[in-house]
């Protein structure tokens, strides 16, 4: 038997190690590896719940004078997150003796983070009885609704409005009534202004806002090109009327109201 050379047996053992152990040549292709992007975190959206708000009035608030103000206003001034949950609580001919009678059920029953008190002008006019309701009658039941509304929440929030009755549609053509000229400060009766007075300074006593709308629409009207006292006559108060605002005087008293609303819902916010 012939027996190989010694270099030869060298060469065959290490061909046989090399491929033993996978020769490069010999080995599976590299699997392709696709990078993956790490995951986008995207920050939470901060949302608020909406905030309660109970507008209680006569039929002024019962017709939704802050309608521009709620749709509006707000969301325009505070943002989308700025949500309330309006509550109207107006009933036609009210006086504040009848809101202070149903307090519990109109504004404590909702338990209101933010109360619009809107009242007044069918005490002034005397709707009902030709008398108006004395000052400090009109005063005490005013107190008493604010009063027991924060009793029942130390917390809530209160905007006042005033008086919105427009001097020149009452004085010229009285209502009959009205015993004397609510807008005459000499006469026997109190004047509008002596009213919203008495809302302002009650309103502060109990920590709220008061929202001078009278001035506001006075303000709006001198920006008028009307020939006569009175012309504005359905622009800012509906026709014959002189009470109740027209789209255009509810927007007059939801851009007064503002300020006040606003940072009552949306602290976060300047209007």
């Amino acid at each position: 038997m012939r027996r190989l050379p010694a270099a030869l047996i060298g060469v065959a053992l290490t061909l046989a190690v090399a491929k033993g152990c996978g020769a490069a040549g010999d080995l599976p292709p590299e699997p392709t590896r696709t990078a993956v992007a790490p995951p986008v975190t995207t920050p939470p959206v901060t949302t608020h719940s909406a905030t309660t708000v109970v507008f209680a009035g006569d039929s002024i608030t019962a017709f939704g004078w802050y309608t521009p103000l709620v749709d509006t206003i707000l969301p325009a001034t505070a943002g989308p997150t700025a949500r309330v949950n309006a509550i109207n609580s107006g009933v036609p001919q009210n006086k504040v003796a009848d809101i202070e009678g149903s307090v519990p059920s109109r504004i404590t029953s909702y338990d209101p983070s933010v109360l619009v008190l809107e009242v007044g002008v069918n005490d002034c006019r005397g709707l009902n009885t030709g008398r108006p309701t004395p000052l400090a009658t009109f005063r005490a039941s005013y107190d008493s609704i604010l009063a027991t509304t924060q009793t029942s929440n130390p917390a809530v929030k209160i905007v006042c409005i005033g008086i919105l009755l427009l001097a020149e549609h009452w004085s010229a053509t009285p209502s009959p009534q009205i015993t004397g000229n609510p807008y005459d400060e000499g006469s026997a009766t109190p004047s509008i202004d002596d009213y919203n007075k008495e809302i302002a300074a009650s309103c502060a006593a109990h920590g709220g806002t008061y929202v001078d709308v009278r001035g506001a629409a006075a303000a709006a009207e001198s920006t008028m090109n009307t020939p006569a006292p009175g012309a504005v006559d359905g622009v800012l108060t509906l026709p014959g009327d002189g009470v109740h605002p027209t789209a255009a005087g509810q927007l007059v008293m939801s851009k007064a109201a503002a300020p006040a609303f606003v940072r009552a819902v949306a602290p976060e916010a300047t209007p």
